[in-house]
């Protein structure tokens, strides 16, 4: 499927890594991108959506005014949304999105996309925030925070995500569940953070 494949070049991305977003075999995906094997509806919709295209563009056919407006300069993007990676564990001293924590690619409607990962939440300490079991959290790279923020961050080699608070001259990252207690960060804390969540999209 020939433009299946000029989408997959025109995001940057490999076969292994779409296949891992449809979660099939990248030989699977291969033989789906050489038209050796016939998609099935659902994983064409799939498709259709990660790419930003209609399921007719997808398939050839260029039927309507919105396919046409979807086809851009530079790409074929949806107009005015990005792809980023959705991470797993965030490993401290390695890049967010290396390689080897990339576990699929959602939509923001960000232009800098290249300044944002989304994370898949595990725990409940934040569910107070509306943070909970199996949210999708969109952050925002950065290793600096003001009070108040829920910010990503490396523990001692442990990531979290907790709200970033500095009192009379100590930083605690506070968690919002009174099941669980602060973190006081200290000089000898080996403390990083990855960015500022800026978007919380709750799945059940």
């Amino acid at each position: 499927m020939n433009r299946l494949k000029e989408l997959r070049k025109k995001k940057g991305l490999t076969q292994t890594e779409v296949a891992k977003f449809i979660g099939i075999s990248q030989n699977n995906y291969s033989y789906w991108e050489n038209g050796k094997v016939k998609i099935d509806n659902a994983t064409l919709l799939r498709l259709a959506d990660f790419f930003g295209v209609s399921v007719d563009y997808l398939l050839g056919h260029e039927t309507t005014e919105a396919d046409k407006r979807i086809k851009e300069i530079g790409g074929f993007a949806v107009p005015d949304k990005f792809l980023i990676p959705v991470v797993g564990q965030v490993v401290a001293g390695k890049p967010v999105d290396s390689a080897e924590n990339i576990e699929g690619y959602v939509y923001i409607e960000k232009k800098n996309a290249e300044d944002y990962f989304a994370l898949r939440v595990s725990g409940d300490s934040m569910i107070n925030a509306g943070i909970l079991p199996n949210s999708l959290l969109i952050v925002h790279k950065q290793n600096a925070a003001v009070s108040g923020d829920i910010v990503v961050a490396s523990v001692d080699g442990e990531s979290t995500v907790k709200r970033y608070k500095e009192s009379a001259g100590a930083v605690f990252l506070m968690p919002e569940n009174t099941a669980y207690s602060p973190i006081l960060i200290t000089e000898k804390t080996a403390f990083y953070i990855f960015g500022k969540v800026v978007e919380v999209r709750v799945s059940f």
